[in-house]
């Protein structure tokens, strides 16, 4: 029941802090640090450097992009960080990683996904729980599934038709590497693709 009561607290008061409802695109931001991914698009990755509470990784990953005719990169972009994106929950580490395709200095954002490792299951349900309750009502398809020894797998798809995020994927379970729980979230069709 405590943990009830926290979660609607918070969905509240995150949903009244700006005074306008929250979106489904608003929501998905609020994950990542409050960036604006559309806006930010192929500059992402120096909208993210500017953030001092993120940690930039210089190892940056290149793979060749067989999609793009006149040769190109899928490079990927990692930054860690401590602090949880939603301050009222407590996480142990994070890592967003960015693909962009780049090719004749055009670059283009490909993906953007988010992982969360937690101290216990307790923080990690709760983040999960916060989650659920926070996209299903601003969802116009929604679908939860557990697959024993894998985790949770969730999916949402906006109500709204304009331009920003429009579907994310969460997956929540314990890592088989780490052996923490941990949450990924991972955005689609964010540019109207």
């Amino acid at each position: 029941m405590h943990r009830i009561l926290i979660i609607l607290l918070i969905t509240i008061s995150s949903a009244s802090s700006m005074g306008q409802p929250l979106s489904f695109d608003k929501a998905a931001r609020q994950l990542f640090f409050e960036t604006d991914i559309i806006k930010s698009s192929s500059s992402l990755v120096d909208t993210l450097l500017t953030k001092n509470f993120l940690h930039y990784n210089n190892n940056v990953i290149r793979r060749i992009n067989l999609d793009i005719d006149s040769g190109g990169w899928d490079v990927t972009h990692t930054f860690e960080f401590k602090e949880s994106p939603l301050p009222e929950f407590k996480i142990k580490s994070g890592r967003i990683n960015i693909i962009l395709a780049e090719a004749n200095k055009v670059k283009k954002l490909q993906d953007v996904n988010l992982s969360m490792n937690f101290n216990s299951q307790e923080e990690a349900n709760l983040f999960f729980d916060y989650l659920k309750k926070t996209f299903e009502p601003l969802s116009a398809t929604h679908k939860v599934e557990y697959e024993n020894g894998l985790g949770y797998f969730a999916q949402y798809s906006a109500k709204e038709q304009s331009k920003g995020i429009r579907h994310i994927s969460i997956i929540f379970g314990k890592s088989r590497l780490t052996k923490y729980y941990e949450i990924s979230v991972s955005l689609e069709n964010f540019l109207n693709k």
